[in-house]
Order: structure tokens, then C-alpha cells, then sequence
């Protein structure tokens, strides 16, 4: 996984996820990488949909380095 993160690193700001283990097995703080983990029912559309304007919201706002979990009321 973390030649992923380091691939990533390079091309992207920020990762989207919806393991929720990412910031317990990675160190994230050592990245130029923001995560934004996802916590919902499945990973169906009809359940991640309703979180999409949350996660727009925390790309804006997240630095490199911050884990930000995005999850149902």
C-alpha cells in the first residue's frame, strides 16, 4: 500500500477512500496527501450520493498530511 500512497503522492492532493483502516496502517502525517475516508452504509451509490457535498466541501479545506472522516448523520 504504500508505494499506492507515494504514486499517489505525485499525481493526486488528495485520496478518497472508504477504508477505514488507512489512518491507523499509514503514517498520513508523513504524506503530501490529504485523506478523506468515507463512512457509510455500503459502498453502494445511493449511500456514498448523499455524502458527495461533504466530501466537496472537506477538499476545499484539507491540508496534506489530514485524515478527515465524512460520514452519516
Amino acid at each position: 500500500m504504500r508505494l499506492c500512497f507515494r504514486a499517489a503522492q505525485a499525481e493526486f492532493d488528495a485520496l478518497i477512500t472508504m477504508d477505514r483502516g488507512i489512518p491507523h496502517q499509514q503514517n498520513v502525517r508523513a504524506l503530501s496527501l490529504a485523506v478523506v475516508v468515507i463512512r457509510a452504509f455500503s459502498n453502494r451509490r445511493q449511500d456514498v450520493a448523499p455524502l458527495i457535498p461533504q466530501v466537496n466541501e472537506a477538499l476545499h479545506t484539507i491540508k496534506p498530511g489530514q485524515v478527515l472522516e465524512i460520514s452519516s448523520p
